[in-house]
């Protein structure tokens, strides 16, 4: 039960892990692996700013809203709307930089390309492990059953059901 309370901010602490991997990651994907150390307080500076910003934007996209257990198309929506909202402000920290060197261009397109790739990835390797782990063992257990339009009503009923080994929702 506390995880379930938990769980928006430990989805929270993931965004924010994941934006911070995707500018690493893109940093160290367009320097071919290999620190580049005339660049470390920029990156830094630039990184920061876009964690703030990427928490503002999935804050505004709805991402914890709903129950992130049934992670589905519409929460894919708005990982996108996210990561355009902070794409769109990665894109005016490159355009403002005026420092020698410059942070790397390229970055308008390795950032939100691992952004997306880690946010949305991370929300279907979870809901890939929680249907397994609740309906991998029950294949061809018990009678099937369907429950149609039932509301929150149905959710209880589905817990309730999947408790039992006769019926296989």
């Amino acid at each position: 039960m506390i995880i379930t309370k938990l769980l928006p901010t430990f989805v929270f602490l993931f965004d924010l892990l994941a934006a911070a991997l995707a500018w690493a990651g893109g940093m160290m994907l367009r320097f071919n692996f290999e620190w580049p150390t005339e660049y470390s307080y920029r990156i830094f500076a630039a990184g920061v700013l876009l964690l703030l910003v990427h928490a503002f934007a999935c804050r505004l996209a709805g991402l914890y809203r709903g129950m992130w257990v049934f992670a589905s198309l519409p929460d894919l929506k708005r990982v996108l709307k996210a990561v355009g909202m902070t794409s769109v402000a990665m894109l005016l920290i490159l355009a403002l930089d005026r420092g020698s060197p410059a942070l790397p261009r390229s970055m308008a397109v390795l950032f939100p390309l691992l952004l997306l790739v880690i946010m949305g990835g991370g929300r279907a390797a979870w809901r890939m492990w929680k249907e397994h782990r609740l309906y991998g063992d029950l294949v061809g257990a018990g009678k099937p059953v369907i429950i149609v339009g039932a509301g929150s009503g149905g959710a209880m009923l589905v817990r309730e059901l999947e408790r039992s080994p006769d019926w296989r929702v």
